[in-house]
């Protein structure tokens, strides 16, 4: 009886641990698996001390909290066993791990050039639809990536989900990365380099299809600027058009992408396809006494009749009927082009602009197409700006449209024309072609 008293207690005390030590385990295992997909935690990405020589990728699926809200249990993880299906096509064989609307995994895919082009295709592919227990679900995502090799993966999510944000943020399909912090530096190299990438390729031109909602037809589409650097990948607009502007460097970005966007709708006419085509245009340019000689040049260079053009005009000064600006807006009327309210309802683009500005186009703002949806004061705003630029005799385009549910309302509300993920994202010229295409034929068909 002595012994027994003495090793009860001892027992209890071992029994009490081992329990413990399990339960810990057990916690520690439900910390780095997700309980929606049942795929790895992005945490424990984040508890890793390790390095590693593969680039890191973040994948963000846009609207994904509204995609699963809208199904019943269980749809996480067939969604997710989906998504990592098509990563792994091209991407075989890796660990991907999952939080949120985020994929995180290590690519086998050395070559960051590579990379961009494999997740070129896995768009594509994501575009044409994941069905999930029968019902088809419209995707749409963004990636970053962090290729700094000598930080530990700890610190290199961070980065490539900090990357993958940017990249929703400016409307990139891939953001990279930049450790960098020398921002003078970064600044003049770009600035030094940016001549060059024009000359040899870096700098294209990506068309976003613009769906006209009575006909559902493509008639237009915007012509938009990118930079792929051979080291650093996509180098997002927002950031070199920002130090072109700075530099005065924007007239030889602007000619080169108002002579492309003239060119393809020269030859997209040849191929049967009657189209606008809609260039930005810097408010600095808007000051420079050359730019209507500059457009006219590259229209009769091409042939192409100035009605075709539509120019995007954005934040610019605030205008009344005697500023210069003003006075360049209406020569370029007068030479039959036709210009477009970018950005309405924000900053300067308000009911001043069109009350006397001499657009034949309002763009509503993004921010409150993709926010319409859940938000009733948005979606009372974007019918006012629709009645309100009818009233006018103005062409309504929404940008930002990237859900049918979104579109669907537009529809009912009037507006002309949409643009968006939901319809396409911005894709280079032949993308674009097989795109229009492929939609005339299913039309036909």
């Amino acid at each position: 009886m002595s012994i027994q008293i003495e090793v009860v207690p001892a027992f209890c005390v071992a029994l009490v641990a081992v329990i413990r030590m399990r339960t810990l385990d057990r916690v520690e295992e439900a910390g780095e698996t997700n309980t929606g997909s049942g795929l790895p935690s992005v945490q424990a990405l984040r508890n890793s001390t390790d390095l590693s020589a593969r680039i890191l990728v973040a994948l963000k699926i846009r609207n994904y909290g509204g995609i699963i809200g809208s199904f019943a249990e269980h749809v996480e993880a067939q969604l997710a066993k989906e998504i990592v299906r098509r990563i792994r096509i091209s991407d075989e064989s890796v660990l991907i791990y999952h939080e949120g609307g985020m994929f995180v995994w290590l690519s086998s895919i050395r070559s960051s050039f590579d990379l961009f082009e494999n997740l070129e295709g896995l768009h594509r592919i994501v575009q044409n639809g994941i069905q999930v227990g029968g019902i088809d679900i419209d995707l749409s995502f963004n990636c970053g990536i962090d290729s700094e090799f000598d930080r530990a993966l700890s610190s290199r999510v961070a980065s490539a989900m900090q990357a993958a944000e940017e990249a929703v943020r400016s409307d990139e399909l891939v953001c990279q990365h930049d450790g960098r912090k020398q921002e003078a530096q970064w600044e003049i190299s770009l600035l030094t380099s940016l001549d060059r990438a024009i000359d040899n390729g870096e700098v294209w031109v990506a068309y976003q299809p613009k769906l006209d909602l009575r006909s559902n037809r493509i008639t237009g589409a915007e012509a938009l600027v990118r930079w792929t650097h051979p080291d650093r990948g996509p180098i997002g607009p927002d950031k070199f058009i920002r130090i072109a502007e700075e530099f005065h460097r924007i007239e030889r970005i602007t000619r080169f992408v108002i002579n492309d966007a003239v060119r393809v709708a020269v030859e997209l006419e040849r191929s049967g396809y009657e189209m606008t085509m809609s260039v930005n245009i810097s408010a600095q340019l808007l000051r420079n006494a050359g730019l209507p000689g500059m457009i006219s040049e590259i229209l009769a260079v091409h042939g192409l009749s100035p009605n075709r053009l539509i120019l995007e005009i954005t934040e610019t000064d605030r205008l009344d009927r005697s500023s210069r600006t003003f006075q360049m807006l209406q020569r370029l009327v007068q030479s039959g082009l036709r210009l477009s309210i970018d950005d309405f309802g924000t900053g300067n683009a308000t009911i001043d602009y069109l009350r006397y500005l001499p657009a034949s186009e309002v763009k509503i703002d993004k921010t409150f197409v993709s926010s319409m949806e859940g938000s009733k004061e948005d979606l009372l705003l974007v019918q006012s700006i629709i009645e309100m630029a009818h009233s006018l005799d103005r062409v309504v385009v929404a940008e930002g449209v990237e859900t049918a549910q979104a579109l669907e309302l537009l529809e009912n509300l009037g507006c002309d024309l949409v643009q968006g993920y939901h319809v396409s994202r911005p894709v280079p010229f032949r993308d674009f072609l097989s795109f229009v295409s492929g939609r005339r034929a299913r039309l036909i068909g």
